[in-house]
């Protein structure tokens, strides 16, 4: 599965997916998301 997160302004806060897969802990570092820079293509 792939999640998409945009941001208007650069934020170092980590992001995690939660639900009942992982007893909605919302600090799960197994679901944390990895941040990757993608190149803007014009």
């Amino acid at each position: 599965m792939r999640f998409e997160l945009y941001t208007e302004e650069k934020d170092d806060r980590p992001v995690f997916i939660t639900g009942n897969f992982n007893s909605w802990n919302p600090k799960d570092y197994n679901f944390q998301l990895k941040k990757q820079i993608l190149p803007i293509i014009l």
